[in-house]
Protein backbone atom coordinates (compact mmCIF):
# COMPACT_ATOMS: atom_id res chain seq x y z
CA UNK A 1 0.00 0.00 0.00
CA UNK A 2 0.86 3.44 -0.75
CA UNK A 3 1.73 5.92 2.57
CA UNK A 4 -0.81 8.48 1.98
CA UNK A 5 1.40 11.33 1.81
CA UNK A 6 2.75 10.06 -1.61
CA UNK A 7 -1.03 9.35 -2.86
CA UNK A 8 -1.11 12.76 -5.37
CA UNK A 9 0.30 13.94 -8.13
CA UNK A 10 4.01 13.88 -9.16
CA UNK A 11 3.89 17.49 -8.35
CA UNK A 12 3.11 16.62 -4.50
CA UNK A 13 5.24 13.57 -3.89
CA UNK A 14 8.31 15.60 -5.77
CA UNK A 15 8.03 17.65 -2.43
CA UNK A 16 9.13 14.44 -0.76
CA UNK A 17 11.59 13.37 -3.58
CA UNK A 18 15.51 12.52 -2.96
CA UNK A 19 16.45 11.25 -6.30
CA UNK A 20 15.01 11.62 -9.93
CA UNK A 21 15.89 9.34 -12.44
CA UNK A 22 15.63 10.97 -15.91
CA UNK A 23 15.57 9.15 -19.60
CA UNK A 24 18.66 7.93 -20.30
CA UNK A 25 19.66 6.82 -16.76
CA UNK A 26 20.94 10.47 -15.71
CA UNK A 27 20.73 10.36 -11.83
CA UNK A 28 19.65 13.42 -10.09
CA UNK A 29 20.00 14.11 -6.13
CA UNK A 30 18.84 16.40 -4.49
CA UNK A 31 20.94 18.68 -2.93
CA UNK A 32 21.17 20.20 0.89
CA UNK A 33 23.11 23.11 0.24
CA UNK A 34 24.54 24.18 4.54
CA UNK A 35 22.49 21.72 6.31
CA UNK A 36 24.40 19.44 8.79
CA UNK A 37 25.02 16.04 7.65
CA UNK A 38 22.55 14.85 10.26
CA UNK A 39 19.78 16.41 8.03
CA UNK A 40 20.92 15.26 4.53
CA UNK A 41 18.71 11.60 4.99
CA UNK A 42 15.54 13.69 5.61
CA UNK A 43 13.16 10.30 4.38
CA UNK A 44 9.66 12.55 3.77
CA UNK A 45 11.51 15.87 4.98
CA UNK A 46 12.88 16.73 1.89
CA UNK A 47 10.24 19.42 0.98
CA UNK A 48 11.91 21.68 4.05
CA UNK A 49 14.95 21.61 1.79
CA UNK A 50 15.45 24.47 -1.54
CA UNK A 51 14.46 22.56 -4.49
CA UNK A 52 18.05 22.40 -6.38
CA UNK A 53 19.19 19.11 -7.53
CA UNK A 54 22.95 18.34 -8.67
CA UNK A 55 23.52 15.79 -11.71
CA UNK A 56 25.54 12.85 -10.66
CA UNK A 57 28.69 12.73 -12.09
CA UNK A 58 32.72 11.67 -11.58
CA UNK A 59 33.10 15.76 -10.24
CA UNK A 60 30.74 17.37 -8.03
CA UNK A 61 28.38 19.32 -9.90
CA UNK A 62 27.05 22.94 -8.14
CA UNK A 63 23.42 22.76 -7.24
CA UNK A 64 20.74 23.64 -9.97
CA UNK A 65 17.02 23.85 -10.03
CA UNK A 66 15.56 21.22 -12.07
CA UNK A 67 13.82 23.16 -14.50
CA UNK A 68 17.83 24.42 -15.17
CA UNK A 69 18.82 20.95 -15.45
CA UNK A 70 16.19 19.38 -17.82
CA UNK A 71 16.20 22.66 -19.49
CA UNK A 72 20.41 21.75 -20.23
CA UNK A 73 20.18 18.05 -20.80
CA UNK A 74 16.74 18.13 -22.73
CA UNK A 75 15.39 14.50 -20.12
CA UNK A 76 12.48 14.01 -18.21
CA UNK A 77 12.33 12.14 -15.26
CA UNK A 78 11.16 8.52 -15.55
CA UNK A 79 11.86 7.57 -11.95
CA UNK A 80 10.83 9.88 -8.54
CA UNK A 81 12.85 8.39 -4.86
CA UNK A 82 11.50 8.83 -1.74
CA UNK A 83 13.08 7.67 1.21
CA UNK A 84 10.46 6.02 3.65
CA UNK A 85 10.09 6.31 7.41
CA UNK A 86 12.78 3.37 8.04
CA UNK A 87 15.16 5.09 5.47
CA UNK A 88 14.71 2.18 2.53
CA UNK A 89 14.35 3.81 -0.76
CA UNK A 90 11.39 3.65 -3.09
CA UNK A 91 11.07 4.29 -6.77
CA UNK A 92 8.23 5.25 -8.32
CA UNK A 93 7.15 5.59 -12.07
CA UNK A 94 6.79 9.43 -13.81
CA UNK A 95 4.41 9.25 -16.61
CA UNK A 96 5.48 11.47 -19.45
CA UNK A 97 2.83 14.02 -18.69
CA UNK A 98 3.83 14.53 -15.46
CA UNK A 99 0.69 13.60 -13.80
CA UNK A 100 0.31 10.59 -11.66
CA UNK A 101 2.73 8.03 -10.59
CA UNK A 102 2.49 5.02 -12.44
CA UNK A 103 1.89 2.87 -9.32
CA UNK A 104 -0.59 5.50 -7.91
CA UNK A 105 -2.67 5.26 -11.04
CA UNK A 106 -2.54 1.45 -11.14
CA UNK A 107 -3.54 1.36 -7.67
CA UNK A 108 -6.47 3.50 -8.19
CA UNK A 109 -7.89 1.67 -11.18
CA UNK A 110 -7.24 -1.53 -8.98
CA UNK A 111 -9.19 -0.59 -6.48
CA UNK A 112 -11.94 0.69 -9.18
CA UNK A 113 -12.68 -2.66 -10.31
CA UNK A 114 -13.74 -3.98 -7.09
CA UNK A 115 -17.42 -2.58 -8.39
CA UNK A 116 -17.16 -4.01 -12.32
CA UNK A 117 -19.54 -7.07 -11.79
CA UNK A 118 -17.34 -7.97 -15.44
CA UNK A 119 -14.05 -8.58 -13.99
CA UNK A 120 -15.29 -11.64 -11.80
CA UNK A 121 -14.17 -13.71 -15.08
CA UNK A 122 -10.39 -13.56 -13.75
CA UNK A 123 -10.19 -11.84 -10.87
CA UNK A 124 -8.74 -8.38 -11.50
CA UNK A 125 -6.90 -9.75 -14.61
CA UNK A 126 -6.21 -6.60 -15.94
CA UNK A 127 -5.40 -4.97 -13.35
CA UNK A 128 -2.43 -7.30 -12.75
CA UNK A 129 -1.23 -6.91 -15.66
CA UNK A 130 -0.95 -3.36 -15.22
CA UNK A 131 0.85 -3.72 -12.26
CA UNK A 132 3.16 -6.11 -13.77
CA UNK A 133 3.83 -3.53 -16.83
CA UNK A 134 4.43 -0.46 -14.42
CA UNK A 135 7.45 -2.99 -12.84
CA UNK A 136 9.71 -4.00 -15.70
CA UNK A 137 9.10 -0.01 -16.66
CA UNK A 138 10.70 0.77 -13.26
CA UNK A 139 13.43 -2.42 -13.67
CA UNK A 140 14.39 -1.39 -17.21
CA UNK A 141 14.30 2.46 -15.93
CA UNK A 142 16.78 1.09 -12.93
CA UNK A 143 19.00 -0.68 -15.22
CA UNK A 144 19.92 2.38 -17.28
CA UNK A 145 20.64 4.30 -14.23
CA UNK A 146 22.71 1.20 -12.77
CA UNK A 147 24.53 1.10 -16.12
CA UNK A 148 24.94 4.93 -17.28
CA UNK A 149 25.95 6.10 -13.52
CA UNK A 150 29.43 4.86 -13.10
CA UNK A 151 30.35 5.42 -16.76
CA UNK A 152 33.07 3.57 -18.17
CA UNK A 153 35.98 1.89 -16.68
CA UNK A 154 38.88 3.61 -17.27
CA UNK A 155 39.43 6.54 -19.98
CA UNK A 156 36.62 6.65 -22.56
CA UNK A 157 37.24 6.84 -26.26
CA UNK A 158 34.82 9.57 -26.70
CA UNK A 159 32.46 10.82 -25.35
CA UNK A 160 29.78 8.43 -27.28
CA UNK A 161 30.64 4.75 -27.84
CA UNK A 162 28.84 1.13 -28.12
CA UNK A 163 28.47 -0.36 -24.97
CA UNK A 164 29.15 -4.24 -25.37
CA UNK A 165 27.45 -6.56 -23.35
CA UNK A 166 24.88 -4.25 -22.10
CA UNK A 167 22.38 -7.07 -22.75
CA UNK A 168 19.83 -6.61 -19.03
CA UNK A 169 17.93 -3.64 -20.47
CA UNK A 170 16.77 -6.05 -23.76
CA UNK A 171 15.96 -8.70 -21.08
CA UNK A 172 13.64 -5.92 -19.02
CA UNK A 173 12.16 -4.90 -22.90
CA UNK A 174 11.45 -8.17 -23.70
CA UNK A 175 8.88 -8.61 -20.15
CA UNK A 176 7.56 -5.36 -20.55
CA UNK A 177 6.18 -5.13 -24.11
CA UNK A 178 5.06 -8.94 -23.50
CA UNK A 179 3.06 -7.81 -20.52
CA UNK A 180 1.95 -4.74 -22.81
CA UNK A 181 0.66 -6.96 -25.49
CA UNK A 182 -0.85 -9.12 -22.95
CA UNK A 183 -3.01 -6.43 -21.16
CA UNK A 184 -4.35 -5.49 -24.47
CA UNK A 185 -5.29 -8.78 -25.45
CA UNK A 186 -7.17 -8.73 -21.29
CA UNK A 187 -8.40 -5.10 -22.39
CA UNK A 188 -10.80 -6.55 -25.58
CA UNK A 189 -12.52 -8.81 -23.71
CA UNK A 190 -14.16 -6.29 -22.03
CA UNK A 191 -14.32 -3.66 -24.41
CA UNK A 192 -16.35 -6.96 -26.01
CA UNK A 193 -19.07 -6.31 -23.20
CA UNK A 194 -18.58 -2.96 -22.42
CA UNK A 195 -20.06 -2.35 -25.69
CA UNK A 196 -22.47 -4.93 -25.96
CA UNK A 197 -21.34 -6.74 -28.57
CA UNK A 198 -23.01 -10.75 -29.23
CA UNK A 199 -21.58 -13.56 -30.42
CA UNK A 200 -18.11 -15.22 -30.40
CA UNK A 201 -14.86 -13.09 -29.07
CA UNK A 202 -12.36 -12.29 -31.90
CA UNK A 203 -8.84 -13.62 -31.68
CA UNK A 204 -6.86 -10.71 -30.78
CA UNK A 205 -7.46 -6.82 -29.95
CA UNK A 206 -7.26 -5.33 -33.43
CA UNK A 207 -9.98 -7.60 -34.30
CA UNK A 208 -12.50 -6.78 -31.65
CA UNK A 209 -12.09 -3.41 -32.23
CA UNK A 210 -12.71 -3.77 -35.70
CA UNK A 211 -15.46 -5.86 -34.92
CA UNK A 212 -17.35 -3.63 -32.81
CA UNK A 213 -19.81 -0.71 -33.47
CA UNK A 214 -17.86 2.15 -31.61
CA UNK A 215 -19.63 5.16 -30.02
CA UNK A 216 -18.38 8.43 -31.30
CA UNK A 217 -16.96 9.18 -27.79
CA UNK A 218 -14.61 5.90 -27.59
CA UNK A 219 -13.65 6.20 -31.64
CA UNK A 220 -10.38 7.88 -31.43
CA UNK A 221 -9.18 6.62 -27.98
CA UNK A 222 -9.49 2.91 -29.78
CA UNK A 223 -8.29 3.93 -33.29
CA UNK A 224 -5.22 5.17 -31.10
CA UNK A 225 -4.88 2.07 -29.12
CA UNK A 226 -5.02 0.01 -32.04
CA UNK A 227 -2.45 1.65 -33.82
CA UNK A 228 -0.36 1.63 -30.22
CA UNK A 229 -1.16 -2.30 -29.87
CA UNK A 230 0.03 -3.00 -33.78
CA UNK A 231 3.10 -1.52 -33.09
CA UNK A 232 3.88 -3.29 -29.27
CA UNK A 233 2.79 -6.30 -31.30
CA UNK A 234 5.14 -6.17 -33.87
CA UNK A 235 8.25 -5.93 -31.26
CA UNK A 236 6.43 -8.90 -28.91
CA UNK A 237 5.94 -11.34 -32.44
CA UNK A 238 9.64 -10.61 -33.54
CA UNK A 239 10.97 -11.29 -29.45
CA UNK A 240 9.10 -14.33 -28.78
CA UNK A 241 9.13 -16.05 -32.50
CA UNK A 242 12.46 -14.96 -34.42
CA UNK A 243 15.02 -12.75 -33.48
CA UNK A 244 16.19 -11.30 -29.55
CA UNK A 245 17.73 -7.95 -29.99
CA UNK A 246 20.39 -8.26 -27.86
CA UNK A 247 21.41 -11.68 -28.69
CA UNK A 248 23.92 -10.29 -31.88
CA UNK A 249 25.60 -7.15 -30.36
CA UNK A 250 23.36 -5.11 -28.67
CA UNK A 251 22.70 -1.75 -29.79
CA UNK A 252 23.68 -0.25 -26.55
CA UNK A 253 25.69 2.99 -25.97
CA UNK A 254 27.23 5.62 -23.28
CA UNK A 255 26.82 8.90 -23.94
CA UNK A 256 28.61 12.23 -22.13
CA UNK A 257 25.19 14.75 -21.81
CA UNK A 258 26.33 18.14 -21.73
CA UNK A 259 29.94 17.37 -21.27
CA UNK A 260 28.56 16.72 -17.20
CA UNK A 261 26.88 12.87 -16.62
CA UNK A 262 27.22 9.81 -18.56
CA UNK A 263 23.72 8.35 -20.24
CA UNK A 264 22.69 4.88 -21.76
CA UNK A 265 20.80 4.44 -24.76
CA UNK A 266 19.60 0.70 -25.70
CA UNK A 267 18.53 1.10 -29.55
CA UNK A 268 15.33 -1.25 -30.91
CA UNK A 269 14.93 -1.31 -34.71
CA UNK A 270 12.52 0.92 -36.50
CA UNK A 271 11.47 -2.17 -38.45
CA UNK A 272 10.44 -5.26 -36.06
CA UNK A 273 8.39 -6.46 -38.53
CA UNK A 274 11.24 -7.43 -40.83
CA UNK A 275 12.59 -10.02 -38.33
CA UNK A 276 15.98 -10.27 -39.25
CA UNK A 277 19.40 -8.88 -37.95
CA UNK A 278 19.98 -7.99 -41.61
CA UNK A 279 16.86 -6.12 -42.50
CA UNK A 280 16.66 -4.21 -39.72
CA UNK A 281 17.40 -0.31 -39.94
CA UNK A 282 18.03 1.65 -37.04
CA UNK A 283 17.58 5.47 -38.49
CA UNK A 284 15.53 7.51 -36.10
CA UNK A 285 17.37 5.83 -32.64
CA UNK A 286 14.22 4.35 -30.69
CA UNK A 287 15.86 3.83 -27.70
CA UNK A 288 13.91 0.72 -25.67
CA UNK A 289 13.28 2.67 -21.98
CA UNK A 290 12.17 5.96 -24.08
CA UNK A 291 9.60 3.78 -26.08
CA UNK A 292 8.60 1.29 -23.46
CA UNK A 293 7.98 4.15 -20.84
CA UNK A 294 5.33 5.65 -23.14
CA UNK A 295 3.80 2.69 -24.29
CA UNK A 296 3.15 1.88 -20.58
CA UNK A 297 1.16 4.77 -19.75
CA UNK A 298 -0.86 4.09 -23.21
CA UNK A 299 -2.20 1.05 -21.79
CA UNK A 300 -2.46 2.25 -18.59
CA UNK A 301 -4.62 5.74 -20.03
CA UNK A 302 -6.48 3.04 -22.42
CA UNK A 303 -7.21 0.79 -19.51
CA UNK A 304 -9.10 3.62 -17.77
CA UNK A 305 -11.37 4.53 -20.87
CA UNK A 306 -12.24 0.76 -20.98
CA UNK A 307 -13.17 0.83 -17.02
CA UNK A 308 -15.07 3.54 -17.30
CA UNK A 309 -16.70 2.49 -20.43
CA UNK A 310 -17.73 -0.87 -18.34
CA UNK A 311 -18.87 0.93 -15.71
CA UNK A 312 -21.06 3.35 -17.54
CA UNK A 313 -22.55 -0.02 -19.52
CA UNK A 314 -23.64 -1.33 -15.85
CA UNK A 315 -25.16 1.48 -14.97
CA UNK A 316 -27.48 1.43 -17.88
CA UNK A 317 -28.96 -1.82 -17.32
Amino acid sequence: MIPAPLQKPVSGILHYAVQLTLQRGVLLRRAFPGAPESQKTPGYFAYQFPDLWQTVAREEQPPRSLQDIRESLLLKPVLLTVQRADWQLEDFVVPPDGSIAGEIAVQALEQSTHSLRDLSWDGAGPAYLLVAIIHHCRQLARLYRDTALPGPLGPPPSDMFLLHGAVEPYFEFDALITAVVRAYETLRILLWKALGARGSLPRNFERVANALSIPTTLSEPINVAVRNYRQAKDYRDCLSHYIQFGARMPFARLELRDGVAWSMSAWLPDNPEARSFNGFKYDTKVDALDYGWRTAFEVVDFAQTVFDALRSAERAV
